[in-house]
């Protein structure tokens, strides 16, 4: 049991709700399976001692070949699929019901076994799949209620006996707690997978909050200009909305995110500063030369070279 409780840690790396699911029937089954099992072997043997007073019948090879299956499949569990494990023991547990029913009739042991099989087949299939069951149950209850109560068919065992047997109270008692435990597992593992879910759906919340906040901060802090710009067509300077004029570099670094390095144009350069204007154009002169005559060497050294 410990091992597959800590299995129940994966379903918090379930990728879709149908892996969820997936994973949480396969746990389910497995769980129904161990504690069947268990409530098989020692009903069996209980039933075996009542045999030792009253003879042993074909109910008994019946109910041993059932015992042995539910105990491969327990065995075997983590190596057949999910459906096949939960139709192996519906049709276990609804042969083992419908045995002792229809010869025991309510003194039977087995009535709640059929109960416990309505519970498997409401998780694995569809509504009208489990209404069809239970109904077919109740049909099968109320003809050996007719059988029994018009004296058509008289119960295997003495009622008396039934009702002073040790075994037969201890086959009864484990078929109650056969039927608890599987509602109590079922009920319990879909409230431990409902908050597992629960908290990844609120961790997944808080994270899509945290990054929404993140894109309106982001969104918030940037600025577009758009629209039409009163700018002075002298001096280039712009008005802003209070009707104040400003520099351009000023007015653009308050409304957007762009900022400025200065510089200065070559006609700019020309006009202000026409001494450095010349020295800088004769310096660019004398550097295109020097690459134009570098040029030149490199093209006649080349042409000497394929020669």
């Amino acid at each position: 049991m410990p091992l597959i409780q800590g299995n129940f840690s994966n379903m918090e790396k379930c990728q879709s709700n149908y892996d969820c699911d997936s994973r949480l029937r396969d746990l389910l089954i497995n769980k129904i399976l161990i504690v069947s099992a268990i409530a098989a072997v020692t009903a069996f043997a209980s039933t075996q001692i009542r045999a030792m007073y009253i003879g042993w019948t074909y109910r008994d090879i019946l109910n041993l070949l059932i015992v042995t299956s539910i105990v491969i499949l327990a065995i075997k569990r983590k190596k057949i699929k999910t459906n096949h494990k939960a139709l192996s023991i519906i049709t276990l547990f609804s042969a083992g019901s419908i045995t002792g029913v229809y010869y025991l009739g309510m003194l039977g042991g087995s009535v709640f076994i059929f109960p416990a099989a309505a519970v498997i087949v409401a998780v694995f299939y569809s509504y009208r799949t489990t209404l069809i069951f239970i109904v077919s149950y109740l049909l099968l209850c109320c003809i050996v209620a007719i059988r029994f109560c018009s004296g058509i068919t008289m119960p295997a065992l003495n009622a008396e006996f039934l009702t002073t047997s040790y075994s037969h109270w201890v086959v009864y008692i484990i078929c109650i707690a056969l039927f608890f435990s599987i509602m109590c597992v079922t009920i319990h593992n879909y409230r431990k997978t409902m908050r597992i879910m629960i908290e990844k759906i609120s961790r997944q919340r808080n994270e899509l909050a945290e990054k929404n906040q993140e894109l309106m901060d982001a969104s918030n802090s940037i600025k577009i200009l758009s629209g039409l710009l009163p700018i002075c067509s002298s001096c280039k300077k712009i008005r802003d909305d209070k009707g104040y004029w400003n520099q351009l570099e000023s007015y653009i670094k308050d409304h957007s995110e762009a900022d400025f390095s200065h510089g200065i144009c070559p006609e700019c350069l020309k006009s202000l500063y026409p001494e450095q204007y010349n020295i800088l154009k004769n310096r660019n002169k004398e550097k295109a030369n020097r690459e134009t005559e570098s040029l030149t060497y490199n093209r006649k050294n080349r042409q000497c070279q394929e020669n």
